[in-house]
C-alpha cells in the first residue's frame, strides 16, 4: 500500500475510534467508517480528497452538530473543544477525567482535506493558561458517587442536568487529544 494512503487510513481509523469513545454523532461515525473503507478499497484514493464524508453535514455551529451525548459532556474553553467526562476512582474518591478534541479538527475530518488530515498538528496555545471546562452530568450519573468536593455542581433546569466548571491546566497531544483528571489538585 502506498505510504500516504496507509498513513491517511491509520489517522482516520484512530480518530474514528476516539470519536466513538467521546460520543460523536452516529451519522458522522458511520460516514467516516464508510469513507475509510472507500479509501482502503480504492485504486485512486486521491479522488476522495476534499470530498466531505457526508454532504448533508454542516461544519458551522457548535458542539451540537458533532456530539450525540447529552450527559458526561465536556465543553472546553467555551466551544474550543468538546468531548466526554469519564468518572474514575482515585484515592477513594470519584474524579472527572476529560477526553476532548478541538472543533477545528472535527471540521477537517468532515471536510476530508487529506493534506490537512495528514499534517494536522494541534495548536495548543489556549492550553498554556488555565482553561475552563464545563462538565454536564445527569442525576443518575452522579448517584451514589463520592464526587470530589473541590467541584461545585449546580442543577441546570433547562438542560435538566448537574453542571460544574473546572478552571485549570489540561494535557494535550499533537494529534489534538485534550485529556486529564479535573479535580483541582
Amino acid at each position: 500500500m502506498e505510504p500516504r494512503k496507509y498513513k491517511l487510513i491509520s489517522r482516520l481509523t484512530y480518530y474514528l475510534e476516539e470519536f466513538r469513545d467521546i460520543g460523536v454523532r452516529p451519522k458522522i461515525l458511520e460516514a467516516l467508517e464508510i469513507r475509510i473503507k472507500e479509501i482502503s478499497e480504492s485504486k485512486d484514493f486521491q479522488s476522495y480528497d476534499n470530498q466531505p464524508i457526508d454532504k448533508t453535514l454542516t461544519t458551522k455551529g457548535g458542539l451540537q452538530i458533532y456530539m450525540a451525548i447529552k450527559t458526561n459532556l465536556a465543553i472546553v474553553d467555551t466551544n474550543e473543544a468538546f468531548g466526554r467526562i469519564f468518572l474514575v476512582e482515585r484515592k477513594q474518591q470519584t474524579v472527572p477525567y476529560l477526553i476532548a478534541f478541538p472543533k477545528p479538527l472535527m471540521r477537517i475530518i468532515v471536510k476530508q482535506n487529506f493534506e490537512q488530515i495528514l499534517n494536522y498538528e494541534y495548536d495548543h496555545d489556549f492550553t498554556r493558561e488555565n482553561i475552563q471546562v464545563l462538565m454536564r452530568f445527569t442525576k443518575g450519573d452522579m448517584l451514589g458517587r463520592n464526587i470530589s468536593e473541590l467541584l461545585k455542581f449546580t442543577f441546570n433546569e433547562k438542560k435538566r442536568s448537574s453542571e460544574a466548571v473546572f478552571f485549570g491546566k489540561v494535557n494535550y497531544s499533537s494529534d489534538g487529544k485534550i485529556f486529564g483528571v479535573l479535580d483541582g489538585n
